[in-house]
Formats: structure tokens, C-alpha cells, sequence
């Protein structure tokens, strides 16, 4: 009985002693490197920010918050008591919320965006609630 022996097959479906090689163009092709989202840390221009500037950096936005949520709430508690207290926090958070949503409203990346969007129903909530506390104190101080 006769046995059958295929041949070894390349690449590119010759056989291996055809001396058949793989296209010039194809072996001088260079790689790709992968693709990878941006970390963390890294600047626009490609730069790693140390992680104590990151620190300062997230320690100064929350002190400004701070500043301008209390800033917000003592004026709104000097014209209208309780309730313009509550307006006044309510109207700096919303702004706050509107200029994170601002910002970051076309950025690339998808979980940016939807906290973008996230901020931004915040805000639209923080505005109306904080503008109707607002009015309910107009109209006691006015007598409506």
C-alpha cells in the first residue's frame, strides 16, 4: 500500500524547499504599536506630571470649591436666611457642576464625556432647585 506524504506547505502555500519566500514589501513592514489610552498623570504634550503636582493640583480645586461653596452659602444666609443659604450653595455647586461639564464635554474618551453629562444634570438640577429657593426668598422678602 501506498502511503500518502503531503508536503509541508509555507506561509504562503508553496513548498518549503520551492525556495518561495514572503514578499519583499511584507518583511520590511514595520509594527504597529499598540494603541493605549492615556494615563493618568500625563500631560497633552506627552509629559508624566509628578504625582506631588497631581496632589497640589487636586488640593487646589477642592479648596476653591470650598471657598466659593461657603462664600455661596454666607451671602445667601445673609439676604435670606435658611432658605437663601440653601440657594446660594445650591447655585455655586450648579455652577461649579457647568464649568466641569464645559470642559470636559468633547473630550475623546467615553467615560469623560458621560461624567461630562453627569455634571451637567447636576448642574441643571442644582440651578433650578437652587433658582426656586432663590425666588421663595424674593418673594418673602418682597411680600408676594
Amino acid at each position: 500500500m501506498d502511503t500518502f506524504a503531503p508536503s509541508p506547505l509555507t506561509a504562503y502555500g508553496a513548498d518549503a524547499d520551492s525556495g518561495s519566500h514572503a514578499p519583499t514589501a511584507m518583511m520590511n513592514a514595520p509594527t504597529m504599536l499598540p494603541v493605549t489610552p492615556p494615563l493618568p498623570g500625563l500631560t497633552e504634550h506627552g509629559g508624566v506630571v509628578p504625582p506631588e503636582q497631581q496632589y497640589q493640583a487636586a488640593r487646589r480645586g477642592a479648596g476653591l470649591g470650598l471657598l466659593l461653596a461657603v462664600t455661596g452659602t454666607g451671602v445667601g444666609f445673609w439676604i435670606g436666611g435658611p432658605l437663601g443659604a440653601g440657594s446660594g450653595l445650591l447655585l455655586v455647586g450648579a455652577a461649579r457642576n457647568t464649568l466641569g461639564a464645559t470642559r470636559d464635554w468633547r473630550n475623546p474618551d467615553a467615560v469623560v464625556r458621560q461624567e461630562a453629562g453627569t455634571s451637567a444634570a447636576l448642574a441643571l438640577f442644582g440651578a433650578l432647585l437652587g433658582g426656586y429657593l432663590g425666588y421663595r426668598v424674593y418673594a418673602k422678602r418682597t411680600g408676594e
